[in-house]
């Protein structure tokens, strides 16, 4: 885990050669834009901003006060961590020597001199992300992903109080297979976001890169200068990689693993009591009644009771002490592979993330 995309502020503007970034070889170049306003009366520069592929966008210029009675300078850096496919995350270190390059390759390309020091350069924003490869196809986990969001705090990512929380999903039409397939799913409010999306899928619309599997990433994005104080500090020297992974261990079990948990055991407890009157009311069709029970409930409230048929096996064990239990099991998932396919193996698809964001989990 570590630092993508940040935005950062407080740095001075030494120098500007607006004649260099007026001239005839600066105007159109591959990947790279620049927008310039000079005051047509004075003379006088006025905003200036530079979109680049090589580190984002960099922007500068005067504005006046809110009393209109002076102008005031301003600089900006919304910073990549990378110009090519992002995959890894930068430690401190590394981003650190990205902001030193960035300056750097701005002078020499640009001719902007900026003064700055990372006790003074103070984060804007930034983003903190987990990346790993999945054991199978991203799609696979849609089931899993959806109830590991779902039950994520809602006082953390309302700005409201006592509003519901929402979470938002972004599907890809295929008109071919006439399927729509899952790529994002994430919660925010003002200060925060929380999304997981498929890297994989991003990497080959956006850059036109192939990765042989798919890979996860698990982002979290503070969007406000005080959020990020309070969980860093004000500045680039402020941070450290301890601090990163403690943020990303620690919001992800209070977002993600102890919710989950808790929704876990009430599905438990419902789908039990459920198979229980099923199967003492018939013992030859207990199956079939039990899964439309439960596929019921899921298409009226859009909420599973039954996250992975493994789940029942303790309450089929106990209600029949004798060899009928193992019969019941085995007839349970030859069924299950015809009809419930998304109800087998969503236990190991959780453990699997899980464990990956934090070593210790148990399911």
């Amino acid at each position: 885990m570590g630092i993508d995309k940040t935005i950062i502020k407080n740095f001075n503007i030494k120098t500007i050669h607006i004649d260099h970034l007026q001239s005839e070889n600066m105007k159109i170049r591959h990947g790279k834009s620049i927008e310039l306003e000079i005051n047509p009366d004075k003379h006088e520069f006025r905003k200036l901003e530079i979109k680049d592929d090589y580190f984002g966008i960099f922007q500068c210029g005067v504005i006046y006060s809110n009393d209109m009675k002076k102008l005031i300078n301003y600089s900006k850096l919304t910073l990549l961590s990378s110009s090519d496919n992002n995959l890894q995350n930068l430690t401190v270190a590394e981003y650190k020597q990205r902001v030193v390059d960035v300056f750097e390759y701005i002078n020499k390309e640009y001719q902007i001199e900026v003064e700055y020091n990372f006790n003074s350069l103070v984060l804007a924003y930034i983003e903190i992300n987990f990346t790993f490869m999945l054991e199978s196809k991203f799609s696979d986990y849609k089931r899993v992903l959806l109830m590991l969001m779902r039950n994520a705090p809602k006082e953390k990512y309302t700005d409201t109080k006592d509003c519901n929380m929402k979470y938002a999903t972004w599907y890809e039409v295929n008109e071919h297979t006439n399927a729509d397939t899952l790529e994002t799913i994430l919660i925010c409010n003002s200060a925060r976001q929380l999304i997981i999306y498929n890297k994989s899928k991003q990497l080959r619309d956006t850059k036109n890169i192939a990765l042989d599997k798919d890979y996860i990433r698990i982002e979290y994005k503070l969007k406000r200068k005080d959020t990020i104080r309070q969980t860093f500090g004000s500045t680039i020297e402020d941070l450290t990689d301890m601090k990163i992974e403690d943020f990303f261990v620690e919001n992800f079990s209070n977002d993600i693993i102890t919710p989950f948990a808790k929704y876990r055991e009430k599905t438990i407890v419902i789908s039990s009591q459920l198979l229980k009157y099923f199967l003492f009311d018939s013992d030859r069709l207990w199956y079939p009644n039990f899964i439309r029970r439960i596929r019921e409930y899921e298409a009226k409230n859009s909420v599973p009771i039954l996250i992975d048929i493994e789940d029942i096996i303790p309450v089929l064990k106990s209600s029949d002490t004798g060899k009928n239990w193992t019969k019941k099991r085995k007839a349970m998932y030859a069924k299950a592979s015809i009809s419930e396919r998304d109800l087998i193996g969503n236990n190991k698809k959780i453990t699997e993330i899980l464990k990956k964001c934090r070593d210790d989990y148990k399911l």
